[in-house]
Formats: structure tokens, C-alpha cells, sequence
């Protein structure tokens, strides 16, 4: 039998309708697993929230399904479609689409840095999909090239998807608020505002972390490190990193000075959101379908 990755089991067929095939990963808050809709007749990717004490469970699940509701706001091809959320017993899942092939983060890893046109081919859609996330008042969040799926299926065109949602958030919303103030997002691509724990996240944070991962893609290297985890939110809160001209200089400086835009350590001096970088961006378009 399936199990979750607190060793629950969980159900052959979750809702009466997914029945559970192998597992994809795990993470803090869920594990991912690959389905079969049995309604629908089509492979899914099911997310399914740790169980965790009873107490706060329903104000948990109320959060993990939340981001399904938020996604399906904007219908793009640059984001994971989401289909279904639900709690059934004491499971709570979302379901998206299946995306089958590799993160940019494996790509990043085995390749090292990418050549600029073959970015601008993987990325463009992708930063298109995220202005379409932030001219409908939505944050990521968690924009990183772990959640970048470069889709590989025979004889379809390649495909750049944003997937994971479980930390996206209407901006100006207040609902998890909280007197203790806490870290959200992934450190190495965590904006200032992110690494000095600031509750309001802005479109910017999400242009930040782009920033990051254009600075990885095309150079192969992270702008920001540290020997511990203190030590790499203090370098991103300073802002202080090289110029991305000094690591790549074969790039062509208007693309250079472009992504340094997107590391402005004041969010009120970055791009304010990814429709005003896509506007910037001295890169050919590419097309794709909203």
C-alpha cells in the first residue's frame, strides 16, 4: 500500500478517483506522488499534505489546498495546471498535471552554465507566465530552478513550467500572519526581504529570485553563498555579490546590466514586478501560449 512519508497509509484509490502508483518525492509539508484519474483517464501528479498532529491540521489543510485555488486563477502554459483539491478522511491533496522531465536545477547541475539562447528559450515562457501570476495579484514566492520542469515528452515541443504553489499568496494577504516572524522561501534565492523575515512580500521577491536564477543559468555559479546559513542571509540582505559581467563576461552587457537590475537589494529600486522585467528584457521573445 502507498504510503505517506510520515509511514500513514494512504488509500490504493485517494478520493475515490487517483489511484496511487509510485512515489515522485518529499518534502516538509508533502509528499508527491504519481496517479492515475480514474474519472478522467489521464496521469496526474499528487500532492498530498502531511498528516502532522490533529490540532492544526484543518488550519493547515486549509492553506496547502489554497494554493490550487490561487493557480487556477491564471491559466498559462508556463505554470503547472492544477485540476482538483480536496480533503477526504484525513488526507488533504492537491492535483495537478503531470509534467515528466527534468528541473532546470538537474539541468544547471550536470551541464553547468547554459548558453544564452537556450535560456532564453527555457526562461522567457516562464518569466511570461510569472507576470501573468503578478498582473492577477499573486506571489510565488518560492520561484527556484528546483521548481523550473523542463518537460521532455516524444514528439511535443519542449515546455518550461513553474510548479509547486505551496508557498504562492494574494498580495496584501494577511492571513498567516504571525507575532514571530519567519523565514519564507528557499535561502539561496530568498530576496532581502525574504532573508530579514519582512511578513508582506511584494511581485519583487519573485523578480529577485529570477535574478538568482538567470545569474546561476548563464553563469553557472550562485550570486550569493555563505559557510553557513546565517552567513548566506547576511550576504543576500547586504547585496554585495559579483557583478555577473566579472563571472560571465562573454554575455553581452545590456543582458548583464539586465539581470543586475533584478538584484537591487531595495525593493522599492528593482524591477517592481515581472511585467516591468519582461518589458526590460534585451532578449528575443519566444512564443507561447496564455
Amino acid at each position: 500500500m502507498p504510503e505517506t512519508s510520515e509511514s500513514a497509509p494512504l488509500p490504493p484509490l485517494v478520493g475515490g478517483r487517483y489511484r496511487v502508483q509510485s512515489l515522485l518525492g518529499r518534502g516538509a509539508t508533502s509528499t508527491v506522488h504519481r496517479a492515475h484519474d480514474e474519472h478522467r483517464e489521464r496521469p496526474v501528479a499528487l500532492k498530498v499534505m502531511h498528516r502532522g498532529p490533529a490540532a492544526d491540521r484543518e488550519m493547515r489543510a486549509a492553506r496547502f489546498t489554497r494554493q490550487a485555488e490561487l493557480a487556477s486563477r491564471v491559466r498559462h502554459s508556463g505554470l503547472v495546471e492544477h485540476y482538483d483539491a480536496a480533503t477526504t478522511g484525513d488526507d488533504t491533496y492537491v492535483v495537478t498535471e503531470l509534467v515528466v522531465g527534468e528541473s532546470l536545477a538537474a539541468r544547471v547541475g550536470r551541464d553547468g552554465a547554459i548558453d544564452l539562447s537556450v535560456a532564453t528559450r527555457l526562461l522567457r515562457p516562464v518569466m511570461s507566465a510569472i507576470a501573468a501570476l503578478h498582473g492577477a495579484g499573486i506571489v510565488h514566492r518560492d520561484v527556484k530552478p528546483e521548481n523550473l520542469l523542463i518537460s521532455a515528452v516524444c514528439d511535443a515541443p519542449q515546455r518550461s513550467v513553474l510548479i509547486d504553489f505551496g508557498l504562492a499568496r494574494a498580495v496584501g494577504d494577511r492571513s498567516d500572519r504571525s507575532p514571530i516572524r519567519q523565514l519564507v522561501g528557499t535561502p539561496f534565492y530568498m530576496s532581502p526581504e525574504q532573508a530579514s523575515g519582512m511578513p508582506d512580500l511584494s511581485p519583487a521577491c519573485d523578480v529577485w529570485a529570477m535574478g538568482v536564477v538567470l545569474y546561476r543559468v548563464l553563469s553557472g555559479d550562485l550570486p550569493f553563498t555563505g559557510r553557513s546559513p546565517a552567513e548566506l542571509l547576511d550576504a543576500i540582505i547586504g547585496g554585495e555579490h559579483d557583478h555577473l559581467g566579472a563571472r560571465a563576461p562573454w554575455l553581452p552587457r545590456s543582458v548583464t546590466e539586465w539581470v543586475e537590475g533584478a538584484l537591487v537589494a531595495d525593493p522599492q529600486r528593482r524591477y517592481r514586478d515581472m511585467i516591468v522585467m519582461e518589458q526590460r528584457a534585451p532578449l528575443e521573445p519566444t512564443r507561447h501560449a496564455s
